[in-house]
């Protein structure tokens, strides 16, 4: 598998991802404070794996942000 996605996350999605081997920890994760949701998420190979991805990132961008991604909101 390949890595191609670097992304935060909160702790919850890190210790989801992490021992279900969709992510693991960016080396630099423990180097500063905050960073330890720092990841590298595993390239998709089907639909349901970059659904999935795709949440993530999703997340990710909530946790940055404090927004939702517009095509999320309801």
């Amino acid at each position: 598998m390949m890595i191609d996605l670097m992304c935060l996350l909160r702790r919850a999605q890190v210790c989801l991802t992490t021992p279900a081997g969709w992510a693991v920890a960016h080396p630099w994760a423990d180097q500063r404070a905050g960073w330890e949701g720092f990841v590298m998420i595993y390239t998709p190979t089907t639909q349901a794996e970059l659904d999935f991805v795709l949440q993530l990132v999703g997340g990710s961008y909530t946790y940055i942000t404090g927004q939702m991604l517009p095509e999320t909101q309801q």
